[in-house]
């Protein structure tokens, strides 16, 4: 062996150990990281802006949305024809008031919610997705990142892909989202996000 391959030995024998003695960053610490922040915040409003398409009918209302842990109150209100509707959950059973007629159902029945609003909505799993998480407990089918943020998400046959984040406080959260499922497709655009607002 010539004193050059030795010398050489030596040296990545050297870089070897300075790779072994550095810190190591996890895959995915940055959605780790985020991902907790994001369960953390469990008290908003926002306002934006939701369009929805489905065989029957296209629809764009507006948004105004006020989560207290597991109570979500949502108003949707729309031109004239499709008129105001308002959601009440208590994380069990969803309560809707529209055209003056109120009706109770579960909050997983999105054959009921088509019925009463034309298209389906996924209340038990809004307040997850619409801070870039998927809801947990549930199987996910897709789930890309980039930069430590949702991108992709395929959960309960519903694709979701988040196309803008905002900087709120210290948060990443985000502004512009489109979605898929069987029966609908279509975008939310959200123009504020109030985090923590006083009950």
């Amino acid at each position: 062996m010539t004193y050059l391959s030795r010398s050489s030995m030596l040296l990545m024998l050297a870089l070897l150990g300075a790779c072994a003695a550095a810190p190591l960053t996890p895959a995915g610490a940055d959605w780790q990281t985020n991902r907790d922040a994001l369960t953390a915040l469990d008290n908003w409003q926002l306002r934006g802006k939701l369009a929805v398409v489905t065989q029957d009918s296209a629809d764009s209302v507006n948004v105004n949305w006020n989560q207290q842990g597991a109570i979500t109150h949502l108003i949707l209100s729309g031109p004239i024809g499709w008129g105001r509707a308002s959601i009440n959950s208590d994380g069990q059973t969803l309560q809707l008031e529209r055209n003056g007629e109120t009706s109770t159902v579960m909050l997983d029945d999105e054959r009921a919610l088509v019925r009463l609003l034309g298209w389906p909505m996924p209340v038990a799993l809004l307040p997850w997705w619409i801070r870039g998480l998927p809801a947990p407990d549930l199987p996910v089918d897709v789930l890309e990142l980039q930069q430590g943020q949702l991108r992709v998400l395929s959960q309960q046959g519903w694709q979701l892909t988040y196309e803008r984040y905002q900087p709120v406080g210290e948060l990443q959260l985000p502004s512009k989202i489109r979605f898929r499922s069987e029966g609908a497709e279509g975008k939310i655009l959200i123009k504020q996000w109030l985090p923590d607002p006083t009950p």
